[in-house]
């Protein structure tokens, strides 16, 4: 419970009464449908952020103040909060409090709605069918965790397989990897990744030699139903895989669809790469990684990218880099980069015809049409 009522001594354990400073992250369960009021009271500053977006801003240097905002929970969902913390001299206070559909008035958020964290990892050794499909656990390598590391022992097709269980329904959840990366950097050991018999893409492992011998995989995103059995596989590509240490599955946030108000339609994508806008049927949904600012395809794992060489947007396996981050802001989907957004492209001539048109990076005009989408399911 973030509860930390007036006082002039030291600061929630810290040893410190003046110029001390907390962060504080947990996952929060909204299991009630309707409207929340999410509250923040402190003495000096303070501030609440959903998701990595700043909600409730009570910075500053002030005596015991409080600020609130409101949020609209459509179904149960889990966001993850953050809530940063000052106090420059005399008494201190913290204090996160919430009124839920349920409630008559704000009061602390009970510990039992706060999970310190979401995610799952399973070892080597929790791997399935161990020594039968062409994969087995070694050692040689130190600094894995658990009891061992997988090493594939068979040529090409042999697979590791995990099961596990999920939670929360209709979620996504990003799944990475951690491996040996004791080969060159120019070699990448791929390994096909399926979800419960289904193909989901590729997932690169490059090396690293001469640099750290553990790396993770970047997240791949796959959306999973709740309480049943689901089975992750890696198979090989080639003529061997790397050495794998553990899958980790972290709790994202719902999906999402990417509407341009004009007309309705979705941004989707083409199997040529190309980032389109297509009649609705369902399946074009995406996640929003907002730590990372990647809008993600769940179809392929691949994030949304700005080609600045043809202003064109592509997709493209997630690099981390600038031009893969995006920012949601009043129906604009503005680049990380600078005043660019996305923006409906259509040949000259054809300003009637939106279907299947290619999209484009270009300066943002918030009156501009053909700029102004709709994130439904955030």
């Amino acid at each position: 419970m973030i509860d930390f009522l007036p006082s002039s001594g030291e600061f929630g354990g810290s040893g410190r009464a003046n110029n001390v400073a907390a962060l504080i992250r947990g996952y929060l369960v909204f299991a009630f449908t309707g409207n929340y009021t999410l509250c923040i009271t402190s003495d000096d500053g303070s501030r609440l952020f959903m998701n990595n977006e700043l909600l409730v801003d009570n910075d500053g240097l002030h005596l015991v103040k409080k600020e609130c905002a409101d949020i609209e929970v459509p179904h149960p969902i889990i966001k993850l909060v953050t809530v940063e913390y000052f106090e420059r001299s005399g008494e201190s206070t913290l204090t996160v409090s919430w009124q839920t559909p349920i409630m008559v008035t704000d009061m602390p958020i009970n510990p039992s709605y706060f999970l310190p964290n979401l995610y799952v990892k399973l070892q080597a050794e929790d791997h399935l069918g161990q020594g039968s499909d062409g994969t087995s656990i070694a050692n040689d390598i130190k600094g894995y965790e658990g009891l061992g590391y997988i090493t594939f022992t068979t040529p090409e097709y042999s697979y590791i397989e995990w099961e596990l269980n999920t939670p929360f329904e209709g979620e996504i959840y990003y799944i990475t990897f951690r491996y040996a990366a004791n080969y060159s950097s120019s070699e990448n050991r791929k390994l096909q990744l399926s979800l419960d018999g289904v193909s989901k893409g590729t997932i690169s492992f490059y090396g690293n030699s001469g640099g750290s011998v553990w790396l993770e995989t970047k997240s791949f995103p796959v959306v999973l139903t709740k309480n049943s059995k689901h089975y992750i596989r890696l198979t090989a590509t080639g003529n061997y895989g790397p050495d794998v240490d553990y899958l980790q599955w972290e709790l994202g946030t719902k999906p999402i669809e990417i509407r341009l108000l004009l007309n309705n339609q979705c941004i989707g994508q083409t199997i040529d790469g190309n980032a389109k806008v297509f009649v609705y049927d369902g399946t074009q949904q995406w996640g929003y990684d907002s730590n990372k600012k990647n809008i993600i395809s769940l179809d392929n794992g691949k994030c949304l990218h700005w080609n600045q060489g043809t202003d064109n947007s592509i997709m493209m396996e997630c690099d981390g880099s600038d031009n893969q981050k995006w920012i949601f802001s009043n129906k604009l989907i503005r680049s990380i980069e600078g005043d660019d957004c996305l923006q409906l492209w259509y040949p000259p001539g054809d300003e009637d015809i939106y279907e299947n048109n290619n999209l484009e990076v270009f300066t943002c005009d918030a009156t501009n049409v053909n700029q102004q989408f709709e994130f439904v399911g955030i």
